[in-house]
């Protein structure tokens, strides 16, 4: 049994190696790409233009896209044993440190469910914590056809317009699908287990209970679209880029979900080379998309050295008053 142990150890340390370099070698691939196409001296003059003021507020927009995200986890948790919207706020927080700062794309949460778990249970938090990154990124995928209708013309001719476009469909498809499943399920309480029915709807069938529940945790991952979208326009006034929201709202999701895909460090590159490409449609340069996106992730590391510095705090404080085992 130890050796059959020591052998899966090994395989997902293998595994975990084999990701990590893979992630390396995309990051760095396509960061050498987009700095390939820009002239360096005019990315230090536009990044050395930044409006702090404008810079803070951005930073501002994530904390409270944070706060939103904690509020949609504090929704997604059982009701008995759950902890309250502070604890999971400063968990949330501090897996900002782990999301940002460490190439772990699940560190923040891990981090998050070992807050937990004990008082809610591990399986209730591991199903909480999969079905709020499920209905964000889903969240996500429906906006672009809310927000496309101003910009058909300019998009169509692109490579990437025909994929997002699919993508949102299938998101507003499933949405409605899924709304309708849960409906009958429910209704069936006592017969539901006996459906054959895929694992993630049996998953959000047991998350949330009903259709209600289901609805307001999808609208919920719009508000923190909304304050993801926010943070990038104050990015953008400090660079001084002009683009209306509803393109914001167009952009910023797609991308989300393109650096949340497991074959980058922490979306590094993913994010670059992705704004370069999809800004051009609009007229902005390389430099100044590149700008963007550096400021933003900056705005991330501000929030990510908090949650590092909360983090040494709760484990000094939780040493400091822990009870001395040998009185």
């Amino acid at each position: 049994m130890t050796l059959e142990n020591d052998h899966a150890d090994m395989k997902k340390s293998h595994k975990h190696v084999i990701m990590t370099g893979i992630g390396m070698f995309v990051t760095s691939g396509l960061c050498y790409w987009a700095l390939q196409r820009m002239d360096i001296d005019t990315l230090r003059v536009v990044l050395s233009d930044v409006h702090l003021g404008w810079f803070g507020c951005g930073v501002l927009a994530i904390f409270a896209s944070i706060a939103v995200q904690a509020f949609r986890w504090w929704l997604a948790l059982p009701s008995s044993g759950k902890p309250s919207f502070g604890t999971l706020f400063h968990a949330t927080v501090i897996s900002s440190f782990f999301n940002n700062l460490l190439p772990a794309l699940i560190g923040g949460d891990i981090y998050r469910g070992t807050r937990v778990a004990r008082e809610v249970g591990v399986k209730e938090t591991v199903q909480s914590l999969i079905v709020v990154r499920i209905t964000n990124l889903w969240g996500a995928a429906l906006l672009p056809m809310v927000f496309v209708a101003p910009h058909v013309e300019l998009l169509m001719p692109t490579l990437w317009f025909r994929p997002l476009m699919l993508c949102s469909i299938a998101a507003w498809a499933g949405l409605f699908v899924v709304t309708i499943s849960i409906q009958v399920l429910v209704r069936n309480e006592a017969r539901w287990a006996e459906f054959r029915i895929a694992p993630l709807l049996r998953l959000l069938v047991h998350v949330t209970q009903d259709t209600r529940s289901f609805l307001t945790l999808m609208l919920s991952s719009w508000a923190f679209q909304a304050t993801t979208i926010t943070s990038f326009y104050c990015f953008m006034q400090s660079l001084e880029l002009e683009l209306p929201i509803s393109t914001l709202g167009l952009l910023v999701p797609s991308i989300l979900i393109l650096t949340t895909l497991p074959f980058s460090f922490n979306g590094l590159g993913v994010r670059e080379s992705a704004f370069m490409i999809t800004l051009a449609s609009w007229g902005i340069s390389s430099e100044r998309s590149f700008a963007l996106s550096i400021v933003a992730y900056a705005g991330l590391l501000v929030t990510g050295l908090l949650g590092g510095i909360l983090f040494v705090e709760h484990i000094l404080r939780t040493r400091l008053f822990a009870p001395d085992s040998s009185s």
